[in-house]
């Protein structure tokens, strides 16, 4: 990781948070700010995105359907012209462009985009693994298998190629930048964090989109992540919250940087009397070590979830760790883990994001305290885009809508 751009995060984290603090939000959301776009091809999709809009009272016009595949997975080029392209021409046909601030992904649209030819070479690879069973079946056969096993090696080596491009990004990310012109390797700065020093609410004047996604191993999982926003908003966010450091916060590298920001956050819900329970040591909390949760952000363990929670009605859960939510239907990574045990809103990569590229926990807890929505809370954290990270939950939940924290400014 580059020396300098790490820096450059912890500067800004720390200079942005400390010398400006927050505005007081004067603030209410409309649903004439959300755009929902689903899948018209997925009938799961299609029914979970009117059902949002009933809840939301999302207006026609701001309804926008793709046609595309249903994979976790989606090509460039597909995203671009499948996706994107309809989804600017939508904006710009209802004349909403520019009175969009939230879209809200729905089940069924994919979860990366991957360069075309990544594709293409897994699923190569796939065909060529079939072949291989089935000539392991007749004698005489080590030559030919030797040289299938030579050619996904080839493969193999072709992919790792194009991924150490870094021009894969979550497709949430992407959708951030509409209309926006940029270069698809690496990371782009996020201007709602980089450049919005009072901490303003989210408008117009910050050219991107503040997206997020509902999503998760089947629709009921869904509805319930839906009717469990709703609960919280209608009830309050109740519960406690837990911090997992390393005990490695007096260091001056990142990880360090991370680790501090997290004990600090530890310390604004403890301000803000909501019941907090810190791990300071490197091991996690155990099983079942964590009952009412309601917001968690810790780490390290990677992409093997420790089944430690059982979450309230809206919980908020953040597990540092690469490749965490390289899919929200299948295996043991902590943010499809998190949403199967009950959680609300989770935050993790498709792949290796870099510690800095995770959001700040201190300036995101510090957000919903202070009544931003979850997707400002993100975005103002969150320092690049076209990059790795997925926000799963309703970008316009607000679970604190009366600040409960006062010392903020």
């Amino acid at each position: 990781m580059n020396t300098k751009l790490i820096t450059g995060f912890i500067l800004v984290c720390q200079t942005l948070f400390f010398l400006f603090g927050f505005v007081k939000p004067s603030y209410s959301i409309s649903p004439e700010e959300v755009l929902v776009v689903y899948n018209g091809d997925n009938i799961d999709s299609v029914k979970l995105a009117k059902e949002y809009q009933a809840i939301r009272k999302i207006p026609e016009k701001n309804m926008c359907y793709v046609i595309c595949t249903s994979s976790e997975t989606i090509s460039r080029d597909e995203y671009n012209q499948k996706i994107r392209k309809k989804i600017e021409n939508h904006l710009i046909k209802n004349s909403i462009k520019e009175k969009i601030l939230f879209i809200t992904t729905i089940y069924g649209l994919p979860l990366g985009i991957y360069e075309n030819e990544l594709g293409d070479l897994q699923e190569k690879n796939k065909e060529l693994l079939g072949i291989i069973n089935d000539k392991s079946r007749f004698i005489n056969s080590e030559k030919s298998i030797a040289l299938l096993k030579n050619e996904i090696a080839a493969n193999d080596k072709k992919a790792n190629d194009i991924k150490a491009r870094r021009s894969h990004a979550s497709l949430d990310s992407e959708l951030s930048l509409l209309f926006n012109n940029y270069d698809t390797t690496g990371w782009i700065r996020n201007p709602y964090f980089f450049y919005n020093k009072s901490y303003e609410r989210f408008s117009r004047k910050f050219p991107i989109y503040l997206v997020a996604r509902l999503d998760g191993h089947n629709p009921d999982e869904v509805r319930r992540i839906m009717d469990d926003t709703i609960k919280a908003e209608r009830d309050g966010l109740k519960g406690t919250a837990y911090f997992d450091t390393r005990g490695i916060y007096n260091g001056t590298d990142a990880y360090c940087a991370m680790d501090k920001f997290i004990f600090q956050s530890s310390e604004l819900t403890e301000k803000a009397g909501i019941k907090t329970v810190v791990e300071k040591t490197g091991k996690l909390f155990g099983k079942s070590e964590c009952p009412d949760t309601a917001i968690y952000w810790g780490w390290y363990r990677l992409q093997n979830y420790m089944d430690s929670f059982t979450f309230v009605p809206g919980a908020i859960t953040v597990h540092i760790a690469s490749g965490e939510c390289e899919s929200l239907k299948r295996g043991n990574f902590w943010c499809p883990q998190f949403l199967l045990h009950g959680a609300t809103v989770t935050i993790g990569p498709i792949d290796e994001p870099y510690v800095s590229s995770f959001p700040n926990p201190k300036i995101f807890i510090a957000a919903l305290l202070d009544g931003y929505t979850l997707a400002e809370a993100y975005y103002l954290s969150t320092p690049y885009l076209s990059w790795q990270m997925v926000l799963v939950g309703d970008p316009i939940y607000r679970p604190f809508k009366k600040r409960i924290n006062q010392k903020l400014r």
